[in-house]
């Protein structure tokens, strides 16, 4: 639910800067991946010398990501078509055969 106050300006929405973005994946990098309080605000005075930022645009910043859906059945699509590729291979060199034999040997010892 989101309230509004009746003529009040919503907060645009932080978009950092290249070098806010630089500063960010470095300190991700450097494997703080969820800072404390602290360091956000500390984070924090780092990025201010860069443009406008506050402790919750760092703290969200840091936040895991749902996927995107569209990049996620890409993804999806582009492993299938190179499975479908593999499994044709696999056939059209007879190697699928030979997985085939090793399947029926296993299934016949037990």
């Amino acid at each position: 639910m989101c309230v509004t106050v009746v003529g009040e300006e919503p907060k645009p929405r932080w978009n950092p800067k290249p070098k806010q973005i630089i500063i960010l994946e470095s300190i991700y990098n450097s494997e703080m991946v969820n800072p404390p309080r602290d360091e956000i605000r500390k984070i924090r005075l780092q990025l201010q010398a860069f443009g406008q930022v506050g402790d919750a645009n760092v703290f969200y910043w840091f936040q895991p990501q749902p996927p995107n859906p569209i990049s996620l059945l890409q993804t999806t699509l582009h492993c299938h078509r190179s499975n479908d590729r593999t499994i044709e291979k696999l056939v059209s060199t007879g190697w699928a055969s030979r997985f085939g034999d090793l399947a029926k040997e296993e299934a016949s010892e037990t």
